[in-house]
């Protein structure tokens, strides 16, 4: 697996051109803090990305930090969407699928994006004619009250994870949860399955340390080339990323940063 890591000032995507080509062997990758969009002047262009129907929405939100988040991944779909199709953002038309799972109606292209977020880390996946799902998670003490309920345990672990969690405890514990948890949501997310199936049933494989990719087997992914991948970044954070890949060729990743452009030497370089 190759990973390029790149940074990308954001700029005005009222009038653009497409400036980023993916090919059918990549897999980008777009992360975003909503801590550093937080000046009136940062949040008003976040706001100038989005159509009327969306901000309404957003501006429902009671929470403030919940809808801080959605208004910068929100922004954020949109301004990637612009610089790989090549129209200004606001002419970007997304429509929702299968259980609810959004997709590029307008311009047709052969993209396929996801989005997922947790405290302090938004990702936006984007491929060529590939289904894909990503999650990032957050690890959280709370997890632990989930593994000593057979119960919740049964809910989405299969049998062998159960008997790999018994012998675990503290943080130890709370990470392969989370490792279960974000693997299992970026194969229903790819795969647009939902709730309707059971996540006990997708036995996950976990990766060493130095190898990200998941094994996975189960009655789910019988008959179907799904990948999948999961990244251990720190103590603290999970990422997992889910494809069908028909064809089994090689994945090459690439990462951006979506930062406010007068920020990013300051941020991102300092």
């Amino acid at each position: 697996m190759q990973v390029t890591t790149q940074v990308t000032p954001v700029t005005n995507t009222s009038n653009v051109t497409a400036n980023i080509a993916i090919d059918h062997s990549q897999v980008d990758l777009w992360q975003a803090d909503p801590a550093v969009w937080r000046k009136p002047e940062q949040i008003a262009y976040l706001r100038s990305l989005l159509q009327s129907a969306e901000l309404r929405i957003i501006d429902q939100i009671c929470r403030q930090d919940e809808r801080h988040h959605k208004l910068v991944a929100r922004a954020l779909l949109r301004s990637v969407l612009a610089q790989y199709t090549g129209v200004p953002a606001l002419a970007v038309q997304l429509g929702t699928g299968l259980q609810g799972k959004p997709y590029l109606e307008s311009p047709v292209t052969n993209l396929q994006f996801n989005l997922s977020h947790t405290q302090g880390r938004i990702v936006l996946a984007i491929c060529q004619n590939r289904e894909l799902g990503v999650d990032v998670e957050t690890v959280r003490p709370a997890r632990t009250r989930v593994a000593g309920n057979n119960n919740l345990n049964a809910s989405y672990l299969s049998c062998q994870e159960q008997q790999l969690l018994q012998p675990l405890g503290g943080l130890t514990k709370q990470q392969r949860l989370c490792d279960f948890w974000s693997v299992k949501e970026s194969f229903v997310k790819a795969s647009g399955a939902g709730l309707t199936m059971p996540l006990h049933t997708l036995e996950v494989a976990l990766p060493t340390d130095n190898h990200q990719q998941v094994q996975f087997s189960g009655a789910a992914t019988q008959n179907s080339n799904w990948r999948s991948w999961l990244w251990r970044q720190g103590d603290y954070l999970r990422q997992a990323l889910t494809i069908r890949d028909e064809h089994a060729q090689a994945t090459y990743f690439r990462t951006f940063h979506f930062f406010p452009k007068w920020q990013v030497a300051a941020d991102f370089f300092g």
